[in-house]
């Protein structure tokens, strides 16, 4: 049995090859360069934040979205909830409303991320163990979020993102049953303070979601996780809604078991409350 410790958890590893251990321990690597050069960026972030406070417009103070900062936005939920399809109409609804957005995806979205993602979604990590593609899962979202959606965000623009950290508390965490405080140091250390203002839980049936899934796909075969049996999803689904269930503040719950154009009009709603509620609160900063 190796041990290899993360912060404060010990990943156990029976059986893993000397070769599972090195790449585990250059993603954790990789993990703490992006969690420096993130600390490096802030100083240079928070000079920003203070020229918001006079008449400087900064990109978090931007006078022609009204925003402070750009929003980020996750959606998430089980196969075949429609993630894809309902983030490419919500995007082309906020760009009507004048907004920049950027779209992008999990695993992947960055040039180190992708390469990460065929390995995760091909299945080549699955012999090592939840514990590993949790790893490499933090590895990706690391460089993503430090290549991608915090520049994107401090920039002014509304980051929308196909999965997020949500996923892996409930792909990894619940039905890869790994260690709570394992998958928290994973979580603190990859998104180094950087959490979704609203995450939009796309809400299915497995039995309907896969049925989907398995239409799309026509005769591609499935990924690591659209294989796995209908208990497991089922799971998943609880687990979501478990998320939604404590963290209302955060999460909406959509039902993504009807038409698309309904369930957009659903999302559009929650997001233009947002974006609003958002410009409330900066005009009323700058008028206090």
């Amino acid at each position: 049995m190796l041990p290899v410790r993360f912060g404060t958890a010990l990943l156990r590893c029976n059986g893993c090859a000397m070769v599972s251990i090195r790449h585990a321990m250059f993603y954790i690597s990789t993990l703490s360069t992006a969690r420096l050069q993130a600390r490096n960026r802030f100083s240079t972030g928070a000079v920003r934040r203070l020229k918001c406070q006079g008449a400087h417009q900064t990109p978090e103070c931007d006078g022609n979205t009204g925003l402070q900062r750009g929003l980020f936005i996750t959606f998430e939920g089980g196969e075949g909830a429609g993630k894809s399809t309902q983030i490419t109409r919500l995007a082309k609804h906020i760009r009507k409303r004048r907004l920049p957005v950027v779209t992008t995806r999990e695993p992947g979205g960055s040039p180190g991320a992708e390469a990460i993602r065929h390995v995760l979604l091909s299945g080549a990590a699955e012999t090592f163990g939840p514990a590993m593609e949790a790893i490499l899962f933090a590895a990706a979202r690391s460089d993503h979020v430090e290549q991608v959606i915090r520049p994107a965000v401090e920039n002014g623009k509304t980051v929308l993102c196909d999965r997020f950290m949500d996923s892996s508390r409930v792909y990894q965490g619940i039905t890869g049953d790994l260690d709570p405080q394992f998958m928290t140091a994973l979580e603190r250390t990859a998104l180094n303070g950087l959490y979704p203002d609203m995450t939009l839980i796309l809400d299915i049936t497995p039995e309907e979601g896969l049925r989907r899934a398995d239409e799309r796909r026509g005769k591609e075969v499935a990924d690591r996780f659209e294989k796995e049996g209908l208990a497991v999803h089922r799971r998943r689904r609880k687990a979501f809604l478990d998320i939604a269930g404590a963290e209302p503040e955060r999460c909406v719950v959509i039902d993504a078991g009807r038409d698309e154009d309904s369930i957009a009009e659903d999302i559009a709603r929650a997001v233009d409350g947002l974006i609003d509620e958002r410009r409330s609160v900066v005009k009323s900063r700058r008028h206090g």
